[in-house]
């Protein structure tokens, strides 16, 4: 979870929270124009292809279901709205 605070003075769509008291919005979308932008505040860097074998006990690896959060947030973005 990136310790960035993201903050738009557009209306949003929370669409996941984390943190204490789930007082954080971890995902959320703000409507532009005909259609939206997605804000996601997980962290996805080294963690979708296989990377180096090894490395040390804290090395990031590939992460599956990350990997589906992404195909899953991806399906989500491209489906217009009812």
């Amino acid at each position: 979870m990136s310790q960035h605070d993201v903050m738009t003075a557009a209306g949003i769509r929370v669409l996941a929270r984390c943190g204490l008291q789930l007082r954080i919005a971890a995902v959320f979308e703000i409507p532009c124009g005909k259609g939206r932008v997605v804000v996601s505040r997980l962290q996805l860097r080294g963690r979708l292809l296989d990377g180096t074998p090894g490395g040390s006990l804290f090395a990031r690896r590939t992460d599956p279901v990350l990997q589906r959060y992404l195909l899953n947030l991806v399906k989500y973005a491209l489906t217009p709205e009812p």
